[in-house]
């Protein structure tokens, strides 16, 4: 390329300028080169990773899978986060069977290696294509599904989107403000507004309660069960505290 754009400049086809730059664009192509290859190499390495962890977490028979727990669950988990997970722990100690979905892979890798029926991808495409055009019979008002998202767009589409394939199915979903919750009402879902917008276990108990009863739990037996993961978590927290209060005090020395 250097031979022939001074060849060009000799012969006029480039004034000094126009060769100058073109020098300068192509020294700085080479120069990039290696770098590019590299970066290609690792985006490339990052998307087969992902296409890998997909084809893991969905084996040759995870329809068969899916299609026997959604029939024999109650609740339906949309959202394996802090708050699904909070969820699915009250629902075990009540022995209520759920299954759980989630578009996080390494949040459904973690979950599928403790052997938890937590599924990667969304309950409505994934739920149809398992159970073969049963999903309108199985997903009818004896179960109940929850969406444990805080944002409020995604909660308000993830409600009209199930209440539209579902029209009998129950439907809990988080709400951040007063606006979303009228709307997540509005589309005949039952909006849960926490006292405090955290994604925090502690401060998403009433989501729990709300499931709880929407299973027709009696609301004392809900709320003795909130009240004994509350105080489980408050405990947990202040032994938490007083051990890094420990930590610090050893490191600072006497």
């Amino acid at each position: 390329a250097f031979v022939i754009f001074g060849i060009a400049r000799e012969a006029g086809v480039f004034a000094d300028e126009q060769s100058k730059f073109l020098l300068t664009v192509t020294s700085l192509s080479m120069a990039c080169t290696p770098f590019l290859a590299k970066l290609g190499s690792f985006i490339s390495g990052r998307l087969q990773s992902q296409i890998d962890d997909q084809l893991t977490l969905r084996p040759v028979n995870w329809t068969q899978e899916l299609a026997t727990k959604v029939e024999h669950a109650r609740v339906l988990v949309c959202g394996y986060g802090t708050v699904g997970s909070l969820i699915t722990e009250l629902l075990d100690t009540k022995f209520i069977p759920w299954v759980a979905f989630d578009i996080n892979a390494r949040v459904v890798t973690e979950a599928r290696a403790k052997d938890l029926p937590v599924f990667f991808g969304d309950l409505p495409s994934l739920t149809s294509r398992a159970v073969g055009g049963r999903d309108q019979e199985l997903l009818g008002s004896n179960k109940v599904a929850v969406i444990t998202t805080s944002s409020e767009s995604l909660a308000i589409y993830m409600v009209q989107r199930l209440r539209r394939a579902y029209p009998n199915l129950t439907v809990v979903a988080r709400a951040k403000s007063a606006s979303s919750a009228a709307t997540i009402k509005k589309l005949g879902a039952v909006p849960i507004m926490p006292e405090m917008i955290q994604d925090s276990k502690l401060t998403n108990l009433p989501v729990g309660l709300s499931v709880l009863r929407a299973l027709d739990i009696p609301q004392e037996d809900a709320e003795t069960l909130v009240d004994k993961i509350r105080r489980s978590y408050r405990k947990e927290a202040q032994d938490e505290e007083a051990a890094d209060k420990d930590d610090v005090a050893s490191k600072e020395g006497p």
